[in-house]
């Protein structure tokens, strides 16, 4: 269940499960909130559970998405699941460099 904390690489989840109930029908969106979150992870100052949770707030408020369907979004880019540890700690652990690795993977799967 935590292994995606080990390991580089995590399998790519499916369109479908990275899109979830929230984007099942807006693609588009999904890749907007993936964009969102890559550009205010990328210039956050800090590395941690509140400067996540802080930054994923403000790129859903600047989209005008539901923070709770960007967190799904990025639990599922990032881990490659959607049950996980709490995910701002989990993206903490991953790491800056990772994490942002994978949520670029999980943009090029919407890019299909």
């Amino acid at each position: 269940m935590v292994d995606f904390f080990f390991t580089g690489a995590i399998t790519p989840p499916a369109p479908e499960v990275l899109l979830g109930r929230p984007y099942r029908n807006d693609p588009a969106a999904a890749r907007a909130g993936i964009e969102g979150a890559l550009r205010f992870l990328h210039a956050a100052a800090d590395w941690d559970a509140p400067t996540i949770e802080a930054v994923l707030r403000e790129a859903a408020a600047e989209l005008g998405q539901k923070p709770g369907d960007i967190f799904m979004l990025c639990r599922v880019a990032v881990t490659g699941r959607a049950v996980t540890p709490p995910l701002f700690e989990s993206i903490t652990l991953i790491g800056r460099d990772r994490s942002l690795e994978r949520l670029m993977g999980a943009r090029a799967i919407l890019d299909g």
